[in-house]
């Protein structure tokens, strides 16, 4: 089978500089997500030298539609591909289908393998299934900037 990590990745807290400050030097304000968060560390002198690394390497924390259409043409047809979510972004559904039309695979999510194996786990146990099924998966798409896939890279390497 194959995975993909579409999930949110964890983030420092770095303040961006306000573009509605009216010119005021100094105002901040809080990143809105994970990614805008890391694009603002990168940019910090005291940002963490992977995350700098990363962006000027020119890799994006925002995964788009076409990154993600271009990568999933590259698994081979007929595996089941598991993606892994965390509830605040997934794989978009009209990408998906198009993509199981198109590698005549079927997607899941961890809920659903948790359910095809009659699992009887809470959902807080759920993140060591999905380590467990990375850990048999013949192919995986990673996110740099994901915790999981970090792990997940360095455990395969």
């Amino acid at each position: 089978h194959q995975v993909v990590d579409v999930a949110g990745p964890a983030a420092h807290s770095v303040p961006h500089l306000s573009q509605d400050s009216g010119g005021a030097p100094n105002t901040l304000r809080l990143p809105s997500t994970a990614c805008d968060a890391f694009d603002a560390e990168s940019h910090q002198p005291a940002g963490r030298a992977w995350v700098k690394e990363l962006s000027s390497a020119g890799y994006s924390c925002h995964v788009s539609e076409a990154v993600l259409r271009a990568n999933l043409a590259r698994l081979p047809p007929r595996d089941p591909i598991l993606i892994l979510a965390d509830g605040g972004r997934a794989l978009p559904e009209r990408l998906a289908e198009r993509a199981s039309n198109e590698l005549r695979s079927e997607f899941r999510h961890v809920g659903d393998v948790v359910a095809l194996l009659g699992l009887d786990i809470r959902l807080p146990e759920w993140p060591s299934v999905e380590l467990a099924a990375c850990a048999a998966a013949s192919t995986l798409l990673l996110n740099r900037y994901s915790p999981l896939s970090a792990l997940l890279e360095r455990r395969a390497s």
